[in-house]
């Protein structure tokens, strides 16, 4: 025989979706948990050697998955990048397979447009205040820090471009939010970045 809620069961459970309500209300604005890969180059947190750029902590319904810390000892220093997303490698297929999206930061003494050979590298445009070079899925962005997107496509490229805010240098890598709204201008290169005289100290 199926029973019929009764009053109480019905003021219960409308009890207990208003404190999932709250919950999520007193939440909101908190980031959820990413996991954190990596240490940098040495002790210390990566973001007080560059600064840091993210799309916070999800983009167009990608949620950010990791922070990976890197070291790129022979090209000057630390390196962060934030993975949006996740994907599946075809079956049958060994190794691992590209996130929709990524944002990696490097030093701009450490990656440069004159890295690049001239038959290598696209003419120089400008968004947002600061030089561009973009490829079909890839676009690098030479502010006082170099930032690289990787996308699945270069619209999906395009939109992170607009999108993508500085973070304070010296915080948590790993911290990030979904305010305030990206600023239009990303500070200008350091003097000697692009023409790759610009030394890592």
């Amino acid at each position: 025989m199926k029973l019929a809620p009764t009053a109480g069961y019905a003021i219960a459970l409308l009890l207990v979706g208003a404190a999932l309500a709250l919950a999520l209300l007193d939440d909101r604005g908190e980031q959820q948990a990413v996991e954190v890969v990596g240490e940098g180059c040495q002790d210390g947190s990566p973001a007080g050697r560059l600064r840091p750029y993210s799309l916070g902590d999800a983009f167009e319904g990608l949620a950010l998955e990791t922070v990976l810390l890197g070291c790129n000892g022979h090209r000057g220093g630390d390196t962060i990048s934030y993975i949006y997303g996740d994907c599946e490698p075809p079956v049958g297929v060994e190794g691992g397979c590209a996130a929709p999206l990524q944002v990696q930061v490097w030093r701009a003494c450490a990656r440069t447009y004159r890295d690049y050979s001239p038959g290598n590298r696209s003419p120089l445009s400008r968004r947002r205040g600061v030089p561009v070079m973009k490829g079909e899925r890839q676009i690098e962005v030479y502010a006082d820090s170099t930032v690289v997107i990787f996308a699945e496509s270069h619209g999906l490229a395009e939109r992170a471009l607009a999108a993508l805010r500085p973070m304070p240098r010296g915080g948590d890598p790993a911290h990030v939010s979904a305010e305030p709204k990206p600023r239009r201008d990303l500070p200008r290169p350091p003097p000697g970045a692009l023409e790759k005289t610009l030394r890592c100290s």
